[in-house]
């Protein structure tokens, strides 16, 4: 017997599957700032892929996050990607603390102990 949060979750998953993304080139957003939601062609941008048709190839191999939402009704649906969704995925590949290369170190930390290398000294 199928109980309703497996069928919630095939329903899901067969409305992802359902949705077509139009090939479009990469865009970066108009004023630098990376929007919180994406559509695909920002999304794409975002992880550096230059279409969309080549960021869904990627999704498809697992090498590309999958959308964490869908936007719109009936023929508007699009599927979105949430910014730290993205971030997540990004770190998680480059083996990266997701605070960025710092590790969560404060700047002045990371520039004494470069110098004290540069010197000589551990």
């Amino acid at each position: 017997m199928v109980d309703n949060a497996q069928l919630v979750s095939r329903r899901r998953r067969q409305a992802f599957a359902a949705l077509r993304v139009v090939n479009r080139p990469a865009r970066y957003p108009e004023h630098g700032i990376w929007p919180c939601e994406m559509r695909a062609d920002v999304a794409a941008a975002f992880l550096d892929y230059r279409t969309t048709r080549e960021m869904m190839a990627a999704i498809v191999g697992g090498d590309a996050p999958k959308a964490t939402a869908i936007r719109g009704e009936g023929k508007s649906r699009e599927p979105v990607w949430h910014i730290d969704k993205l971030r997540e995925f990004l770190a998680t590949r480059h083996d990266s603390p997701i605070d960025g290369a710092s590790g969560g170190k404060p700047l002045r930390d990371i520039i004494a102990g470069h110098h004290a290398i540069r010197r000589g000294r551990p």
